[in-house]
């Protein structure tokens, strides 16, 4: 399965106790990728909210108690609990004005589209304007 997006979501394999995060991941442009880093690929339309997802403290706590060595690998990565998809299509607590995922898209954009490179990023969270240089 080939990614079809104009940009990449990983994560870094080495991690350790000494490290504040144990899922170090992030999203960034289509370009090779050596092997200390896994990618989450996915031509699913809920895409762009997966590194948010597992960015969260939830994730990251429970991969610290999958961790038994130096190493995040992906056979560790598809056992963290996640959100499922349809939670995205559904009303967050503290708002019945939008949806979750149109609560988040901005969000997400504004913390990671900080280059042209990252625009197609961007467009697939449904922004289509100007950087956010801050």
């Amino acid at each position: 399965m080939g990614c079809k997006r104009g940009w990449l979501a990983g994560f870094r394999i080495a991690c350790r106790t000494t490290d504040s995060r144990t899922v170090v991941g992030g999203v960034f442009p289509k370009c090779a990728v050596g092997n200390s880093v896994s990618l989450w690929i996915s031509d699913a339309e809920e895409a762009p909210f997966l590194p948010a997802i597992l960015s969260s403290l939830v994730c990251d706590f429970f991969a610290r108690l999958k961790i038994g060595g130096a190493n995040f690998n992906s056979y560790l990565a598809e056992q963290i609990a996640v959100l499922p998809p349809e939670i995205l299509r559904r009303s967050p607590p503290w708002s019945n004005d939008c949806l979750l995922a149109e609560w988040l898209a901005p969000r997400i954009a504004e913390l990671c589209y900080t280059s042209v490179d990252m625009r197609p990023f961007a467009r697939d969270l449904g922004h289509g304007g100007e950087l956010y240089l801050g």
